[in-house]
């Protein structure tokens, strides 16, 4: 069983959080005129990039109930998956303490305070 490197091997819940909001909307419009940013934002106008980008827009009103949800999908993954481990005798190397986010602002910090409201609704318990 195999995770990937770049996101340390994480079987986390914690970033549970859809993307779909303004504060998302606001930094690709700001990543789509910044050379080199990551991730990078297409300019083109095809009907594909348009219709996606609707469809993004469009379900920013569930950002809620999809975040809830989002994590209550996660931590049942992580419990099935942590089940497979155990039926099939597969040795994890697992730390449950949780992962430490580090914000750089106070505005960073309030934004995650709603965050982690919003996860706990959907019965992932974290600290801030």
């Amino acid at each position: 069983m195999k995770t990937s490197y770049a996101d340390g091997g994480q079987l986390s819940a914690s970033n549970a959080e859809v993307w779909n909001n303004w504060a998302t909307v606001l930094k690709g419009i700001k990543w789509m005129f910044t050379p080199g940013a990551l991730p990078l934002v297409s300019r083109r106008a095809d009907w594909h990039t348009l219709s996606w980008m609707a469809q993004f827009v469009a379900s920013i009103p569930k950002y809620e109930d999809n975040t809830i949800t989002t994590a209550r999908l996660s931590i049942e993954a992580r419990s099935h998956l942590m089940q497979i481990a155990r039926e099939e005798q597969i040795a994890i190397d697992c730390e449950e303490r949780g992962i430490l986010h580090y914000h750089c602002s106070t505005v960073e910090f309030d934004a995650a305070a709603r965050v982690l409201a919003l996860l706990a609704k959907g019965d992932l318990s974290a600290e801030l």
